[in-house]
């Protein structure tokens, strides 16, 4: 009799270590910002197992994602910069202080040098938010698709767009950008923080997310997976997804 105890006792105990909570978790639906996410957080997903969490990342596209967030239909965001116009609009959002990394934004135009002393337009997806609080100099052209930004700067319908750079790798089309003779700017227009968002309700795994992402930096998981995403991205057969 006892050792039916122990053993029920131990089935309970092993029933309870592995329950795992789930969290939704929205990202860009754009091919390219959603690889790097996705691959960012299998690794976070790797420190989230200690703290018994694990997130799954959902394509969405930019401003969806983040009200479905803000009215809890998804329980996160995986990452944003903290602008006032996101949580001005968003209140439920609750952005953690802990970033995962930062990301550099470089311009990319036809010019050595831009001339901003006059109103320049600025190619930018639509649904991102703050992009009047960032780029105040310039004037906004939103388009739908990364596609869209290649073929209207190609075009003269726009004068710059910004490219995301991780670490050393920036994120875009390259042969494209080379065949078309576009510049690729040399120092960041601006650099921003990427944090991860959860809402007032998901807020209760602030502690075991921020946990996890420090660990996940501090081992250069998150390096590796950027640089992962990277080589992902610029194989031949991938290049169509910055199209």
């Amino acid at each position: 009799m006892k050792l039916i105890y122990s053993l029920i006792l131990l089935l309970c105990s092993t029933l309870v270590l592995a329950e795992v909570t789930h969290l939704k978790f929205t990202a860009d639906s754009s091919p390219s910002v959603f690889v790097i996410s996705n691959e960012i957080y299998k690794e976070i997903n790797k420190e989230l197992k200690k703290e018994g969490l694990q997130i799954n990342v959902v394509k969405r596209p930019l401003l969806r994602g983040i009200q479905e967030v803000n009215y809890a239909e998804l329980d996160g965001d995986v990452g944003r910069s903290k602008t006032k116009a996101l949580l001005d609009e968003f209140p439920n959002l609750r952005p953690l202080d802990e970033s995962i990394i930062k990301i550099k934004y470089l311009t990319l135009s036809k010019t050595k040098k831009l001339d901003t002393s006059k109103k320049l337009n600025y190619g930018v997806l639509r649904g991102v938010i703050g992009a009047k609080d960032i780029m105040t100099k310039f004037e906004k052209v939103y388009l739908r698709t990364e596609k869209q930004k290649y073929e209207m700067l190609k075009n003269n319908r726009i004068d710059f767009f910004m490219v995301k750079k991780f670490n050393d790798r920036a994120f875009y089309n390259k042969e494209y950008a080379d065949k078309n003779k576009f510049i690729l700017g040399k120092r960041p227009y601006i650099e921003l923080d990427v944090v991860p968002i959860l809402n007032h309700k998901s807020i209760i795994h602030k502690d075991k997310l921020t946990r996890a992402v420090k660990r996940a930096k501090k081992s250069g998981a998150i390096d590796k997976a950027i640089e992962r995403a990277y080589q992902m991205l610029i194989r031949p057969q991938e290049k169509s997804k910055f199209n």
